[in-house]
């Protein structure tokens, strides 16, 4: 009897205390404010004026682009080094450092004495046959005609043009000078002529390209390697002319791999008609490949960065608007590929985005 008379006391304040912090806790969740929504409201005005437009999200069949840097290079198939095939004086220098030429077109003109040589002995030669062809040695005249096809390729090796030799058969008319001629059309991108100077046999003369077609070298990253195939289109920009597109063709892509970038060097073949592309340029480059996928997408105009965040703004009951962070993979052909945030057939603003997250910035603002 004596223990309950000292703990009934004591239950009866445990009690006491534990009703007046219930009591407490009621009060205090009738005085805290509602919870806020994050969702933005306009006004039918604010909404006519902004010319809110919606679109679904949606799964689309999408060739997407691989991304790859690259280089503008000269096209070796088109760029000829020109050098001297004998030695001799230059007389006469028909065409310079950034002059564009065409094939056949005279270059310079060579005075040289191994040139007058060979043209005399052709001549020599070429009577030789005549007169074994006129008699009845028919062992001369097969040895005469197989010296006299040696001394013309001689000749065509040293650069003699078909009219020149043309003449010098028919006339024996010797040229005192050796023209040296463009073996294509193109530029003329380096030039080492100067009238009066003696050059070697395997003297540099010219560099001449032709940059209406060029290389461009991309390095594509091993990731990307399964959605790059030869042949595919590829679209080539370059900082000179950032709105224009150049077309290519990816025609080449190595069998070695970078170990340091963890690249595949590639090669795209790209028309340079209007001549802008420049070897040397810096170039991004898209490849965009034949097989398509299917990804979850939604206009990429829906995308909003607010605070280091994709959102995009979902519409909801009575002219609101939910704002959702998304997880965005590629952009692309004005799509963005959502990974996560998004489902199939849900409405995403388009049109007037902006000014929701003007709102919600605004909302931020006066919370700070």
């Amino acid at each position: 009897m004596k223990k309950l008379k000292y703990i009934f006391p004591i239950v009866l304040i445990f009690y006491g205390l534990l009703f007046s912090g219930c009591q407490g806790k009621v009060e205090e969740e009738k005085r805290a404010p509602e919870k806020e929504t994050s969702e933005i409201t306009l006004s039918a005005e604010a909404a006519q004026l902004s010319g809110l437009k919606t679109e679904p999200v949606v799964f689309k069949s999408l060739a997407i682009p691989v991304k790859a840097t690259g280089k503008v290079e000269l096209n070796p198939k088109r760029f000829a080094y020109i050098t001297a095939r004998v030695g001799g004086r230059i007389e006469e220098v028909s065409a310079f450092e950034g002059d564009r030429v065409k094939a056949g077109q005279k270059l310079l003109s060579l005075s040289s004495p191994d040139f007058l040589a060979s043209q005399a002995e052709f001549i020599q030669i070429q009577e030789r046959y005549k007169r074994a062809s006129s008699g009845n040695d028919r062992q001369e005249q097969e040895i005469a005609g197989r010296m006299l096809n040696s001394a013309e390729n001689k000749l065509k090796l040293i650069g003699t043009g078909d009219e020149e030799l043309k003449n010098l058969k028919d006339n024996q008319s010797m040229n005192l000078l050796l023209s040296v001629r463009a073996p294509l059309n193109g530029s003329v991108i380096e030039s080492n002529a100067v009238v009066g100077s003696y050059v070697e046999a395997g003297s540099n003369l010219f560099k001449i390209a032709d940059l209406s077609a060029l290389w461009v070298t991309a390095n594509i990253y091993e990731k990307d390697l399964s959605r790059a195939e030869p042949n595919s289109h590829a679209e080539i920009r370059v900082a000179a002319f950032p709105e224009e597109i150049f077309n290519g063709t990816l025609t080449l892509i190595s069998d070695l791999m970078e170990e340091e970038t963890r690249t595949v060097r590639a090669r795209v073949e790209v028309v340079n008609s209007s001549r802008k592309l420049r070897p040397g340029m810096y170039a991004d480059v898209l490849i965009i490949p034949s097989n398509a996928e299917k990804i979850l997408v939604c206009p990429e105009k829906a995308i909003r960065k607010i605070e280091g965040k994709d959102i995009v703004f979902i519409p909801a009951k009575n002219s609101s608007f939910e704002p959702r962070e998304v997880k965005v993979a590629r952009i692309f052909a004005g799509y963005a590929e959502i990974l996560q945030g998004l489902a199939e057939g849900e409405l995403v603003v388009t049109e007037g985005s902006f000014s929701l997250k003007s709102e919600i910035l605004k909302k931020t603002l006066e919370g700070d």
